[in-house]
């Protein structure tokens, strides 16, 4: 598989998640019918920035090689995130 595609794809996925967590935590926790708290609102908003932060990685890297020297670290964090 074209690991160029791959990256871009999770990279827009999770960009996408993110961006909805960090913005819209109290309108997620009301579509799976949690109740609002100010602890489940802090969760899903510090999850929001950790997959900004996964996302913004994957487009930065989506051009080199992934599993190469320089990329094996970018391979293990995905890897380990998914799983």
């Amino acid at each position: 598989m074209n690991t160029k595609l791959l990256m871009m794809s999770s990279a827009i996925f999770m960009g996408m998640l993110g961006i909805s967590l960090s913005f819209l935590p109290q309108e997620t926790l009301s579509h799976f019918q949690l109740p609002p708290s100010a602890l489940l609102t802090s969760l899903l908003q510090v999850m929001g920035g950790m997959y900004v932060g996964f996302a913004m990685l994957n487009w930065i890297a989506k051009a080199h090689l992934i599993g190469g020297i320089y990329s094996r670290p970018v391979a293990v964090a995905n890897v380990i995130h998914f799983m």
